[in-house]
């Protein structure tokens, strides 16, 4: 797989990456200009690593397409009052607020990713069922496992291909959200019984 990999002096613990033959990059937060993204995305280079492995595992018509990967402290924070923020974001996205839990965040650890499939011929998202970031029970990732009329059974079918293909080379996924995989963060860990070892990027905010 063609793929460019950039060691960066700024963040010496990731790497910078760019689209290759079965991965392409949305920048999903970047594109929608919240606080504290940038152009270019990043990720550990052991999660990358096997994000590859993970990408060869798809049927040949077929790419990533990464909506997000390392996200800072300051993106994971949203731009919400404290009312809001506590009842609509305690389900999906770990509280940035709570200092007690901060370990426990993965975007910014850069060890998490978040993704969806891509037609390479049709040069498009495929359809997933429900939009990146979509704060819904359809979002969770076998939602429509036991559905059996179109177009609910695709998208399982879909989902699968992913969820399949990431955990087959060691991610887990939170199943609250098809597109969510994590490796080697304290996520992970607690879901395989492993030692985590991809802590937080930043250590002062």
């Amino acid at each position: 797989m063609q793929s460019i990999i950039y060691q960066l002096q700024n963040y010496p613990n990731l790497i910078k990456v760019v689209s290759g033959e079965k991965i392409f990059l949305g920048n999903a937060y970047y594109q929608m200009q919240l606080k504290g993204t940038e152009k270019d995305m990043y990720i550990r280079e052991g999660v990358w690593m096997q994000l590859l492995k993970a990408a060869e595992l798809l049927p040949t018509h077929l790419g990533f397409y990464l909506f997000d990967t390392y996200r800072s402290i300051e993106t994971q924070k949203p731009s919400l009052d404290e009312e809001t923020l506590m009842t609509q974001t305690r389900t999906f996205v770990a509280d940035p607020f709570n200092l007690e839990i901060r370990h426990k965040l993965s975007h910014p650890t850069g060890a998490a990713v978040d993704l969806g499939l891509f037609d390479l011929n049709e040069k498009k998202i495929i359809d997933m069922g429900t939009p990146f970031d979509d704060p819904t029970m359809e979002s969770s990732t076998h939602f429509f496992k036991d559905h059996t009329q179109i177009p609910e059974k695709i998208f399982h079918q879909n989902r699968e291909i992913l969820y399949q293909s990431m955990i087959q080379v060691g991610f887990t996924n939170y199943s609250k959200e098809w597109w969510h995989f994590d490796l080697g963060d304290y996520s992970w860990a607690n879901k395989t019984n492993a030692q985590w070892h991809y802590d937080i990027i930043e250590k002062r905010f």
